[in-house]
């Protein structure tokens, strides 16, 4: 939120007043949390994003948190009506009268957004091997499983990183396309028959089928596959009619001596369309599978502390679950602590940094975990482990 002051420009205060100290958005109590959701009291400087309270997401609307923003509420902030900062004709005047006062270019809302796609990003290719898939953010390569993962059979890939979505960062897929090796397997065979019962008279039969196999058990709508048969028969006559010659010559100044002939020839068909068995006549129009929420270990600001069972005091664990404004409700909670760790100390990325041995790396408490650890029989590929 900006206000133009006509002597110092665009500015995110009020110059001039008591609260030329705080920022415009927490003045309209748009600030009042972390990145994490929490409170905190100077807030962190950015816009507090919460659907249903400060903005709705489907319309695409800011929420203001009080009636009148620029009208009542800022005239009881500054304890008066301030001409050059009170707005009271956006709310009490037409829009046309409105446009025209002083104060109608005076506060400006900036701000940008992105759109998102539950899909994720669509490769353009299926059948995909698994581990040929490369992801990089800004040249840095990311790690399947932990800032991405992939559907190898419908060709997608679902970055789950929070703090790379949110970093706006230029995020580059390579892949090793397959569909030159797993192309549709598609055939299509004919028979004809034909029976000549005279020298003028030919009756022909044909027969042909079209059939497509998918590529996987999962078809979409409009891509299923297809098994259409079409039957012909066809019929042929042609033979000498003398008669019509001496019909011709009958007509006056008319005298010909070419033969004539009577030519017939009927084509008809009928299709049976059909479908692959292998489909069992099913198609999806979405696939309801890909539309997963993934929440990660890795991301404090996608948990939160749960509330204590209120039905279930008798249990002594939660003994303290029917109290209220009491920091007694509270005991019994496990301790979750979150941290990343930097690569650095592995040699990954660069060398270690001072002071960083081999046996705090291998201290329980903190060391790397493989996969291999907990799923001794599981096969892994590139980027996994």
């Amino acid at each position: 939120v900006y206000y133009r002051d006509p002597s110092n420009g665009k500015v995110s205060y009020l110059p001039g007043t008591g609260v030329q100290d705080i920022n415009l958005l927490k003045l309209f109590n748009w600030d009042r949390l972390n990145s994490n959701g929490d409170l905190q009291q100077d807030g962190d400087g950015q816009f507090d994003f919460v659907p249903g309270l400060t903005i709705d997401e489907n319309n695409g609307k800011l929420i203001f948190t009080k009636t009148q923003p620029f009208g009542k509420y800022i005239e009881n902030v500054l304890g008066g009506h301030d001409p050059k900062f009170v707005f009271s004709d956006l709310y009490t005047q037409l829009k046309s009268v409105a446009t025209q006062a002083n104060l109608a270019q005076r506060y400006t809302l900036e701000g940008r957004f992105k759109g998102s796609g539950a899909q994720g990003i669509a490769l353009g290719a299926v059948n995909i091997p698994k581990g040929s898939v490369k992801v990089t953010s800004n040249g840095v390569e990311l790690v399947e499983g932990v800032d991405y993962t992939v559907d190898y059979l419908l060709g997608t890939v679902t970055i789950i990183n929070e703090m790379i979505k949110q970093s706006g960062q230029a995020i580059s897929v390579s892949l090793e396309n397959q569909l030159a090796f797993n192309t549709q397997k598609k055939r299509f065979i004919g028979l004809n028959l034909e029976r000549k019962i005279s020298d003028n008279f030919l009756i022909g039969a044909t027969m042909v089928n079209y059939r497509e196999t998918p590529l996987t058990h999962k078809v979409q709508f409009g891509q299923e596959a297809v098994n259409n048969t079409m039957l012909g028969m066809n019929i042929a006559y042609n033979n000498e009619a003398t008669f019509l010659t001496r019909f011709t010559n009958k007509i006056p100044l008319v005298n010909t001596e070419a033969k004539s002939n009577i030519s017939f020839r009927a084509e008809a068909a009928y299709l049976i369309p059909g479908e692959n068995n292998n489909m069992q006549n099913q198609s999806y129009i979405d696939d309801f599978e890909q539309a997963t929420s993934r929440i990660s270990l890795k991301e404090p600001s996608m948990w939160s502390l749960a509330s204590k069972p209120e039905q279930n005091t008798s249990d002594p664990i939660f003994n303290t679950a029917g109290l209220s404004n009491n920091l007694t409700y509270g005991y019994g909670r496990g301790l979750i602590s979150w941290y990343n760790i930097d690569p650095r100390f592995y040699g990954v990325g660069g060398s270690a940094p001072n002071g960083v041995s081999a046996q705090s790396l291998s201290n329980h408490a903190s060391r790397r975990v493989h996969q291999g650890e907990l799923y001794t029989i599981k096969d892994y590929v590139a980027g996994e482990e």
